[in-house]
């Protein structure tokens, strides 16, 4: 409500000078007004002899730090005026002044709204030049219009009331996809023959991926050699690839500190396997100059760094998406299947290794792997190359699971287990229209997840209690142990 004050009151509140001072003051002072949220400071004596005004009042827009100081502004220019006061009383503080004042002023405008009563034509609301409320204060907020609020409660997901369940309550489960396999689960290869470790071994790098690797590493050692390498190199062939892998598999079953030391001669650490194989110098070359992808067509990927055209992959892709095909290629996985991260150990500064401290392996290249649950067996894997340029619909944790499920391939009715990383209502529904079921422990603050409900668990629970919720398909489960344990189905 707007208040008016003399100039006078605001004076004595401010400076606690005599009324004599008071009234000259107030007199020789001139029209201006102090404009705040909270009450607005009138000449009233000039009001009254002057009459009503042509000119409408000015719209109280400025803040109350720019009126506090112009108000003193007056104040000192009336008091030289006037001369100097016959009991001079000490100057306050402008800070604590303005402070005092505004305190004050606050109380005497909330005992005149007590004595006055409510007002029946509400005031209207000042507003500054931004087009903000200008009494906004700091306990008060925005009020919404009931459309805004109707809109945004229809905007959040609607979930069920349903209180929790207890383990003796009766539960009607709904009915499971029938397990249809594509091919007949196991190896896909002739099991009456016979095959040594290295037919094994060419199921997943084949001969013509091979050849491959062999063109671009010698495409690789001329590039060098004509920036000025000085080693020698001949042209590299698929059986001298085959023996350059098999010693990269030895050096990883036998540690030593260098590889210089595989081929050290009258040592005790000395290993005579290697020096039967290839002469060191020849392994280190190769090793220099090893190279899965086309140097040339590098140089274009490389060109489109900072785009979502960029492969970070590139390099990789010929034999990794090689070995991909491979693994499903060759075997066919039984009803369980499970999908979890599996790290490639390394310290590279590649861009794209990762640390995860609960893994034994904590520094690495993070794969997302589909598996099958009895034997472990790798069905299919994708690389965690950082966060992507374009945001995820439904984040990372789904994408990477139904980047790895594909029924055309596996068939339906197959049972998919993963950690609370992945476990999603919204995750779990799309799995079910797929004809695949899902289960796994989950995060009490995932989206879609029940909370608030009545007869859940507590601290006190005991150990082994049980509770659940059926919401359409899903189930949800808590387990006391010595923590509590969520699970969704």
């Amino acid at each position: 409500m707007r208040r008016t004050l003399r100039v006078g009151q605001a004076i004595d509140l401010l400076f606690q000078s005599d009324e004599e001072n008071v009234e000259s003051s107030s007199s020789e002072s001139g029209g201006d007004e102090f404009e705040d949220p909270d009450f607005v400071v009138e000449n009233t004596s000039e009001d009254e002899q002057a009459g009503p005004s042509s000119t409408p009042a000015p719209t109280p827009t400025t803040s109350r730090r720019r009126s506090s100081s112009r108000l003193r502004g007056d104040n000192l220019s009336e008091d030289k005026q006037a001369g100097p006061s016959p009991t001079p009383s000490p100057t306050p503080t402008p800070t604590t002044s303005r402070r005092r004042l505004s305190k004050r002023v606050r109380v005497e405008n909330l005992s005149e709204d007590k004595q006055a009563g409510p007002s029946t034509t509400p005031a209207p609301t000042p507003t500054t030049s931004r087009g903000r409320s200008s009494q906004r204060g700091r306990g008060q907020t925005k009020s919404r219009s009931p459309a805004q609020s109707a809109a945004q409660s229809a905007a959040q997901p609607q979930q069920s009331s349903e209180p929790w369940r207890t383990e003796s309550d009766p539960d009607t489960a709904p009915q499971v996809s029938r397990f249809i396999p594509r091919r007949t689960p196991g190896p896909q290869v002739d099991l009456h023959s016979t095959y040594t470790p290295k037919d094994l071994f060419l199921f997943y790098f084949a001969a013509d991926t091979l050849r491959t690797l062999c063109r671009n590493t010698n495409k690789q050692a001329t590039i060098n050699q004509r920036k000025g390498s000085k080693y020698q190199w001949t042209d590299i062939d698929v059986e001298e690839l085959h023996k350059f892998l098999g010693l990269l598999m030895y050096t990883s079953l036998v540690t030593l500190p260098s590889i210089q030391d595989y081929w050290k001669q009258n040592h005790i650490l000395s290993v005579p396997f290697p020096a039967t194989v290839m002469p060191r110098d020849r392994f280190r070359t190769i090793s220099w100059n090893i190279h899965l992808s086309d140097p040339e067509e590098d140089v274009k990927n490389d060109q489109l760094k900072g785009t979502q055209q960029h492969d970070k992959l590139f390099r990789v892709r010929p034999l990794m998406d090689e070995i991909r095909t491979a693994c499903k290629a060759y075997y066919h996985p039984k009803k369980e299947l499970s999908v979890d991260e599996r790290m490639v150990a390394t310290k590279a500064k590649t861009g794209m290794t990762q640390y995860m401290k609960d893994k034994p392996t904590k520094w690495g290249i993070k794969l997302f792997v589909l598996a099958e649950s009895k034997n472990g067996y790798t069905l299919d894997f994708n690389v965690y190359v950082g966060k992507a340029h374009t945001p995820s619909v439904h984040g990372l944790s789904y994408d990477a699971v139904m980047d790895l499920i594909h029924p055309s391939h596996l068939g339906t009715g197959y049972h998919i287990y993963m950690d609370n990383f992945y476990t999603s209502p919204k995750l779990f529904l799309s799995l079910a229209g797929m004809k695949f079921g899902a289960c796994g422990t989950y995060r009490s603050n995932r989206k879609g997840c029940p909370t608030d409900r009545q007869n859940a668990l507590t601290n006190k629970s005991q150990r082994g209690s049980v509770r659940w919720i059926r919401e359409d398909p899903l189930v949800f489960v808590k387990w006391m142990d010595t923590r509590e344990v969520s699970m969704c189905s």
